[in-house]
């Protein structure tokens, strides 16, 4: 069976899907019912229209999400570098063949930030930078990750956002140029630490006591006080399965992600590669 044909039923199936209200209650549960709304047009006007449609930046929390609704041939997710946290979701009227390009310049743009000085010791921080765009009326959801360093930053926009942002001439009490760059030519990316340990079970409370160095009664006491985040969402469920590649944040503390599990030990506990965010 060729896979345009399974394309297809597949497409049919997921049509026939979302016309129930019984199975869009049960599905809106997990996901917000209006972006669950959006997502599912932008999928099913994709193909309607033969043409890719992209979301907003979604957060950690909601693209997760996506794989449970969507099938996985027909759309992607991208931040504009492969640890973005904010991601948005390009959805194609077909899937695409193996090794296959695809222009992410028509959906997403990458600025550049700098301190127009760049005097010694001069650093732009992350809240003045998310701050100023912000003010510029943008919403949130139209920008994906902010990454800094010293007097430079770079983000992700929509397009439709251009001509705003090239405006920004203030970030806190520097002067700034912001230029637009390719995003292959993006050469930032955040300082990960890769370290190992052990865990007995692959819980929230476990991960959190192996990434931050606390024991297991402190980490069990954060999730309580609401202190872990995923994105912008703080967790409570103590015994939730931690997926790889999940970015957590422990308030106070820092943000780990949760690379892979490695095998066992040979006490039978679960050996885990993780990042700090440094």
């Amino acid at each position: 069976i060729s896979r345009r044909l399974i394309s297809s039923i597949q497409s049919w199936w997921y049509l026939i899907l979302f016309s129930f209200p019984s199975v869009k209650i049960s599905l809106f549960m997990a996901l917000d019912s209006t972006l669950f709304g959006h997502l599912r047009d932008l999928y099913l006007h994709s193909e309607q229209w033969s043409c890719p449609l992209s979301s907003s930046f979604l957060t950690q929390d909601e693209w997760r999400e996506l794989v449970h609704y969507f099938p996985s041939d027909r759309f992607f997710l991208t931040g504009g570098y492969s640890s973005a946290e904010r991601k948005m979701a390009i959805f194609l009227p077909e899937p695409l063949e193996e090794g296959e390009d695809f222009d992410l310049q028509s959906f997403m743009l990458c600025l550049h930030i700098e301190a127009s000085g760049k005097k010694f010791g001069e650093k732009l921080e992350h809240r003045q930078v998310l701050g100023a765009l912000l003010g510029k009326g943008i919403e949130r959801d139209a920008l994906g990750d902010v990454l800094v360093e010293g007097a430079e930053a770079y983000s992700f926009c929509l397009p439709s956002l251009q001509e705003e942002i090239a405006s920004l001439q203030e970030v806190g009490p520097h002067k700034v140029q912001v230029e637009f760059v390719p995003l292959s030519s993006m050469n930032f990316s955040p300082h990960i630490e890769i370290r190992h340990g052990t865990i007995s079970s692959n819980r929230l409370d476990g991960i959190v006591s192996e990434m931050f160095s606390c024991s297991r009664a402190q980490a069990q006491e954060a999730i309580d006080a609401g202190k872990i985040f995923l994105g912008a969402s703080a967790l409570h469920q103590k015994d939730m399965e931690v997926e790889e590649g999940t970015i957590l944040t422990f308030r106070g503390k820092g943000k780990a992600v949760f690379c892979k599990e490695k095998g066992s030990s040979r006490k039978g506990k679960i050996l885990i590669e993780y990042g700090l965010y440094r």
